[in-house]
């Protein structure tokens, strides 16, 4: 019942873009980390392998992979300054929806 809630906090954390807001709807808070400042390398698997470290999921070599996946399609192949929020949010989705993350 959780797991939309766990979901949404990558897009509070990375600032996902919102569609414009009717004059009466609640907006969501946002963080918008700069998720640069988490990578040492551009290599969409170190970043997958960096966020399940920060945020302390412990997931199957498998889930690493379609994290690490996620994060390569978002990147288009490598993680610069400049994708490195739309990475980790794509990243930090599938972490966050993952079963394994519910007992974090």
């Amino acid at each position: 019942a959780t797991m939309v809630e766990r979901i949404r906090w990558a897009d509070r954390i990375f600032a996902a873009p919102q569609p414009p807001a009717a004059p009466k709807a609640r907006r969501v808070a946002t963080v918008n980390f700069p998720a640069a400042k988490l990578f040492d390398s551009g290599d969409p698997v170190d970043v997958a392998r960096k966020l399940c470290s920060v945020f302390d999921a412990y997931l199957p070599e498998a889930k690493i992979q379609a994290v690490a996946e996620a994060v390569r399609a978002a990147s288009g192949g490598m993680v610069t300054a400049q994708n490195a929020n739309a990475s980790a949010y794509a990243g930090s989705r599938l972490i966050f929806g993952s079963p394994e993350f519910q007992f974090c």
